[in-house]
C-alpha cells in the first residue's frame, strides 16, 4: 500500500503541465470581469492573456472580435497554449495585423478567420517557433504596398500551416511571404485564392 501511494505521489509530481491546464472562454459580448467560463466569458484578448498560463486553452465563441491576437502566453513542448474557435470558422478576428506573434513559442491557433480590415497583414509571425495554425483563413489586406502580404513569417522555425486559406482582393501583391531561419515553415494543404487581376505568391525560405 505504501509503495502504491508513493508511486501515485511521484506520478502526480512528474505529470506534464498539460494535465493542469485550464480552459477559458471569450465572447464579443463578454466582460473581463467575468470568470472566463463558457457561461461567463471574458471580453478582450488582452484581459484573457493576462490571466492565462502556459498550456491553457482559450475558446472563441461565435462572432466578430475587433481586436488583435498578440500577447499569447508561450506554451511548452509538452503543453501548447491553444487559441481556438468554439465552432470552426465561426469566430472572426478583424483588426490590423489581426494575428501578430513576435518571439512566441509553442502556440496552436485553430479554426479562426483573420481579417486585416484593410490595415496591415492578416497574419504575421516574427521570430517565432513551434507555431501550429490549423484550419484558419487570412484575408482583408487591401493595401497596394508590395511589402504587405496577407500572411507572412520572418526568421521563424518549426511553423506549420495546415488546411488554411489565404485570400487576397488587391492585385499584384504577395499573399504568402516567408523568410525563415534554419528550420523552414511547412505549408500543408494551404489554399491561396486570388480574386482580382494578377497576383504573386512570394515564398523565399
Amino acid at each position: 500500500m505504501k509503495k502504491l501511494l508513493l508511486l501515485l505521489f511521484l506520478a502526480i509530481m512528474i505529470l506534464p503541465g498539460a494535465a493542469f491546464a485550464a480552459t477559458y472562454y471569450i465572447s464579443p459580448t463578454g466582460n473581463d470581469g467575468n470568470s472566463g467560463s463558457s457561461a461567463s466569458p471574458w471580453g478582450t484578448f488582452s484581459g484573457a492573456f493576462s490571466r492565462m498560463s502556459s498550456g491553457d486553452t482559450l475558446i472563441l465563441k461565435d462572432g466578430t472580435y475587433s481586436q488583435q491576437i498578440s500577447a499569447v502566453p508561450n506554451g511548452t513542448s509538452g503543453a501548447y497554449t491553444n487559441i481556438k474557435a468554439e465552432n470552426n470558422q465561426k469566430a472572426t478576428v478583424r483588426a490590423g495585423d489581426a494575428l501578430y506573434l513576435s518571439g512566441k513559442s509553442y502556440i496552436r491557433i485553430e479554426g479562426i478567420k483573420f481579417n486585416a480590415n484593410g490595415g496591415g497583414q492578416a497574419g504575421t509571425l516574427a521570430g517565432a517557433d513551434h507555431i501550429k495554425i490549423i484550419r484558419c483563413s487570412f484575408t482583408g489586406s487591401t493595401t497596394s504596398d508590395w511589402n504587405i502580404a496577407t500572411f507572412s513569417t520572418t526568421l521563424c522555425s518549426y511553423i506549420l500551416l495546415e488546411e488554411c486559406l489565404d485570400q487576397l482582393h488587391y492585385p499584384s501583391i504577395r499573399n504568402v511571404a516567408t523568410n525563415d531561419g534554419q528550420h523552414r515553415a511547412v505549408w500543408n494543404t494551404v489554399k491561396v485564392r486570388f480574386e482580382v487581376g494578377i497576383h504573386h505568391l512570394g515564398v523565399s525560405c
